[in-house]
């Protein structure tokens, strides 16, 4: 496990009424919508990185893969989606080349005791909140609705973080319980990226 400074912090979910649901190819727009708004390839300031960024813009057909043979989850509030996450299993990384790319940079690491392929695991899907519902406990709920719906299937979720995004590894590791477990420079992203778990199953 690395070392990054990093506690998880039991924060309490702030009152909110928002609807959890699975995503459909009708959200596809929408979900476009958000992550474009949020992406930053390459943050060049501290108000950048502390303000949270996503790193990779899925395309129309790869959201089409990732809700079709996946489980991506949306929270709504009364204007539309809010927030969204989800995961895929590694079954289908073909269809969304990213986790096609991802599923060769784990072949033959460890996490813990056991070989990452021993595990029943799946690609954690980009997670995104709006500027609204930041820092009101929203992220933590989604994360925890979608791990009740998905931990019958899966042990553990893996991802990768830019070391860049602050905000997002304070969140992950801090907030929600991801674990970094390896660091790695990605030619395919040319990004350093940790590769983190969340375990689903406790």
């Amino acid at each position: 496990m690395l070392d990054i400074n990093l506690k998880l912090k039991k924060d309490l979910v702030e009152n909110f009424s928002l609807k959890f649901r699975k995503a459909n190819v009708e959200d596809i727009p929408t979900l476009i919508e958000i992550q474009k708004r949020y992406y930053n390839p390459d943050p060049d300031n501290d108000k950048e990185r502390l303000s949270g960024f996503v790193s990779v813009v899925y395309q129309a057909q790869e959201w089409e893969s990732l809700i079709l043979n996946g489980d991506v989850f949306v929270l709504e509030d009364e204007n539309g989606i809010c927030a969204y996450t989800g995961a895929l299993s590694p079954d289908h990384h073909a269809s969304v080349p990213i986790f096609s790319h991802f599923k060769e940079l784990l072949d033959g690491r460890k996490y813990r005791e056991k070989m990452i392929d021993e595990y029943d695991y799946c690609f954690w899907v980009q997670t995104c909140v709006i500027d609204k519902y930041r820092g009101k406990g929203v992220v933590q709920y989604i994360y925890q609705k979608t791990k009740e719906a998905i931990n019958h299937k899966y042990e553990i979720g893996l991802s990768g973080i830019d070391i860049e995004n602050i905000r997002s590894l304070n969140t992950h590791i801090g907030k929600i319980g991801f674990v970094a477990f390896d660091l790695y420079a990605d030619d395919y992203l040319n990004k350093k990226l940790y590769l983190v778990a969340y375990p689903l199953r406790k």
